[in-house]
């Protein structure tokens, strides 16, 4: 299962880094529920088109992603709300745009 995973990340990894920044561009600040959902549709989605498994339960409020079949399973436990980014002023750039820096 290690290698299976090593080789997807590294023959997927732009797809990978495009998906990230399309999730951190919404703001799914925790108390906002409808853009928490509307992150969580989206990294379900970005599964889909990635080749797994992937649907919601509990009204939207968690999703699972799968992979594999029979024995082996891998299970991830992540989340796609966010803290509040505060004040504007206080960040060096926009909290909701992905920047890569010294690679």
């Amino acid at each position: 299962m290690e290698r299976i995973m090593t080789e997807f990340i590294d023959n997927h990894f732009d797809d990978i880094k495009s998906d990230l920044a399309d999730l951190i561009a919404i703001p799914s600040e925790s108390d906002d529920k409808e853009k928490v959902k509307e992150a969580l549709r989206l990294a379900l989605k970005q599964a889909e088109a990635l080749g797994f498994r992937a649907y919601s339960v509990l009204d939207e409020q968690v999703g699972i992603v799968e992979m594999g079949e029979g024995s082996e399973t891998l299970g991830i436990l992540a989340h796609v709300d966010v803290v509040p980014a505060g004040d504007p002023a206080q960040w060096d750039s926009d909290p909701y745009k992905a920047e890569e820096r010294n690679g």
